[in-house]
């Protein structure tokens, strides 16, 4: 289904356990009107993705969903047990319009939801890179977050209005490592609470981070190792242990 581009609706059956590399990739609704050869309209609206409830899906391939167009909620199966690099790259409701020369774009984020029983210990390399996610809590079995794995949007737009304003972790967090650039440009974030069983924040893993404010560590100084480029986090940081 790669780069169906009138593609408004999938409900994928709870039967389905595996969804291969790139099989719903640049899926979008789409929309155009011409006024002559070189001036024209053209808008894409947002593909809907949803699982069937007691979906048994267990595989994600590499760039399964990536640079499809989505918005609102988006939530992961709980049975799901690997899931590829780049799986939902790209990812964000875009609005494109072009009218006798003239371009305007905007973007629309996702909310992010695992859900209840997701048992995954590792989020792959660049899982949601170069998308706007608002919102999204990391499970508990979570043990490490891959690099560039939430890398907003927005910084290879060169604005700082969207992205990610709402970062937790889930009760009994196991988060052990956060690994270089993972959250790299966040503009809008302003407050994280990690866990105590953090013990390494890798390089730039919060570059660009420019609006935090309250960063908490429930663990103490000493068990904490955070690499250069993480200035934006290091500044605010208070640590609870």
């Amino acid at each position: 289904f790669a780069e169906c581009k009138y593609l408004e609706n999938i409900i994928i059956p709870s039967n389905i356990k595996t969804i291969g590399e790139s099989a719903f990739s640049y899926c979008s609704g789409f929309e155009q009107k011409a006024w002559g050869d070189d001036d024209y309209g053209k808008y894409d609206t947002v593909c809907d993705i949803n699982f069937e409830e007691g979906s048994l899906l267990e595989i994600i391939g590499e760039e399964a969903f990536y640079g499809t167009s989505m918005t609102g909620t988006f939530t992961i199966p709980k049975n799901v047990k690997s899931i590829g690099k780049y799986a939902f790259s790209g990812i964000a409701r875009y609005y494109d319009w072009y009218y006798f020369g003239e371009y305007e774009e905007y973007h629309e984020g996702v909310a992010i939801v695992f859900e209840e029983g997701f048992s995954m210990d590792v989020i792959p390399e660049g899982l949601f890179y170069d998308s706007i996610i608002t919102s999204i809590e990391i499970p508990a079995s979570v043990k490490v977050i891959g690099k560039k794995a939430f890398v907003n949007y927005e910084s290879s737009m060169g604005t700082n209005e969207k992205g990610l304003m709402e970062l937790t972790f889930a009760e009994g967090s196991q988060l052990t490592e956060i690994q270089e650039n993972a959250f790299s440009d966040q503009f809008v974030l302003e407050t994280i609470d990690l866990p105590a069983t953090l013990t390494t924040i890798g390089a730039s893993a919060f570059d660009g981070c420019i609006n935090l404010t309250t960063v908490t560590y429930a663990g103490a100084q000493s068990n904490l190792s955070i690499a250069d480029g993480n200035d934006d986090l290091t500044s605010v940081i208070t640590y609870l242990g």
